[in-house]
């Protein structure tokens, strides 16, 4: 279920069935990018060009295809041309509409970086952070950052994933799915984080590259925000802002 309000090209009682068709390829494409686009979307409904010429009365579908992108292609000029006129409305008229939109998406900006900003002050007042300390030395220092780097990496890929599968099942009020996009991302990124970090431990056994307990601190920190990370990326893609 769609919670945006359906954009209708064609304002009628009655449809006819080209006008139809042009609708269902709006709601598939939107502003379509070439007349293949169009095309493609057409044949993916199951209308072959005999459907084009005794349904439309085209001769095929590629010249349905251009009939309907055209009609598209032209409601959507005249929709940017009416929320241009909106906007210059806008910008000449309520100066108090203004400021609500400055402070909202100003509101939104600060909310963002509060987590950062956190923990700046929490290095000044107490001199550790999530991820920083004063007294850390530079092999330790190190470590962590290397832990650090490697929690980005390793989790770059589903952190993308949840951003655009949650994203876009919540838009739709699709939660199931959405918990199942949770759990099939989550279920196979952290075993890949614990697995990659037992490899690492097991291989410095065997080759010691760093001290081991150098090594615990790095996989430690590499654990945890790799973790943290995850859960964040639930929680921003869910629209939790305030709990991040």
């Amino acid at each position: 279920m769609q919670t945006e309000e359906r954009d209708i090209i064609t304002q009628k009682a009655e449809l006819s069935t080209f006008e139809e068709l042009t609708q269902q390829v709006y709601d598939l494409i939107g502003n379509p990018l070439s007349v293949w686009a169009v095309a493609a979307t057409i044949e993916s409904l199951g209308i072959r060009d005999i459907d084009a010429k005794t349904d439309f009365g085209f001769e095929s579908v590629f010249d349905l295809a251009e009939d309907v992108f055209k009609k598209l292609k032209k409601h959507v000029r005249d929709k940017a041309e009416k929320e241009g006129e909106k906007e210059v409305k806008l910008e000449l008229g309520d100066v108090s509409e203004s400021f609500k939109l400055f402070f909202k998406h100003f509101g939104m900006g600060v909310l963002f970086t509060m987590p950062m900003i956190s923990q700046i002050v929490a290095i000044i007042i107490f001199e550790y952070a999530l991820w920083a300390w004063f007294r850390f030395n530079v092999a330790q220092a190190t470590m962590i950052a290397m832990g650090t780097i490697g929690a980005f990496i390793i989790t770059g890929g589903f952190i993308q994933v949840l951003g655009r599968l949650v994203s876009k099942y919540m838009g739709e009020s699709n939660y199931f799915l959405s918990w199942k996009s949770i759990k099939a991302v989550i279920y196979f990124a952290i075993p890949l984080v614990l697995g990659i970090a037992a490899l690492i431990f097991v291989i410095n056994v065997v080759l010691p590259f760093y001290p081991q307990r150098m090594i615990t601190i790095g996989l430690t920190y590499f654990i945890l925000i790799s973790s943290m990370m995850l859960s964040a990326a639930v929680l921003y893609a869910s629209s939790q802002k305030m709990v991040i």
